[in-house]
């Protein structure tokens, strides 16, 4: 393209001051066109081979690490299309954004919220504790393991670097607070009549019943806010109970 365009130039000069014939000047004209015509063609033939290119070449949506290829080398893969899935290449995971799927039971589900902040550890490395938030309490029940309960997702602050993608960890999901608290053991708190509860107190020698209204309660510990006073003696066993025992 650039010799047969050189030579036009030169002709066309030549031919303006009337040293080249007609024929000469137009074969040159129609060689330079076909030269043009030429690229063209072979660039449009160019662009053909780079989008074909572009398809061998499969591009990650985001940054991230590895994490399966189920694929092997030579097979066959299909392009995702309105009637299928495609073939998935690989699995990929950003590791400094990892999210904790859960099932909470709908007892306590309600108390819950997004943005919440809680608490988790990791079974493999227990001394690392570490923060995450609550992104998404589901809408819809599910059972599992025979429990009615939703999915939480939390997503966790800052990840242990130790931490994997698949690794069994505890959420302490914190669901009611009490400050300054008087709380005493599960074990000292008993059935009432109707739905009260009661505790014994111990004062000198002489044991006193009394009737207590509960607040915020653990698997250990139940806070007391109403009916004994911080330093009180309390029982663990009823009275009657433990003189029978002893007797």
């Amino acid at each position: 393209m650039e010799k047969t365009r050189r030579n036009f130039e030169r002709a066309h000069d030549l031919f303006e001051r009337k040293l080249v014939s007609r024929e000469v000047f137009d074969n040159l004209d129609s060689e330079n066109r076909l030269a043009q015509n030429s690229l063209e063609k072979a660039e449009r033939r160019l662009q053909l081979v780079e989008d074909k290119l572009r398809k061998t070449k499969v591009v990650a949506p985001m940054d991230g690490t590895v994490l399966d290829v189920p694929v092997i080398e030579g097979q066959v893969v299909i392009a995702a299309a309105s009637v299928n899935s495609g073939t998935a290449l690989m699995t990929i995971a950003d590791l400094s954004r990892l999210l904790v799927v859960t099932h909470v039971n709908q007892v306590d589900v309600a108390r819950m919220g997004s943005n919440q902040q809680v608490k988790l550890h990791a079974e493999s490395i227990r001394e690392a504790e570490m923060g995450a938030k609550i992104s998404l309490v589901a809408q819809l029940a599910t059972v599992k393991n025979s429990v009615k309960g939703f999915t939480v997702k939390a997503l966790i602050d800052k990840p242990d670097p130790r931490l994997r993608p698949g690794m069994t960890v505890t959420l302490s999901i914190p669901i009611a607070s009490a400050e300054d608290a008087v709380s005493v053991p599960i074990a000292a708190i008993f059935k009432g009549e109707g739905n009260k509860k009661v505790i014994y107190v111990r004062n000198g020698e002489t044991t006193e019943r009394r009737e207590v209204k509960i607040g915020v309660t653990n698997t250990d510990y139940a806070q007391v806010i109403k009916g004994v006073e911080p330093g009180e003696e309390i029982l663990l066993v009823e009275p009657d109970r433990a003189g029978r025992k002893k007797s």
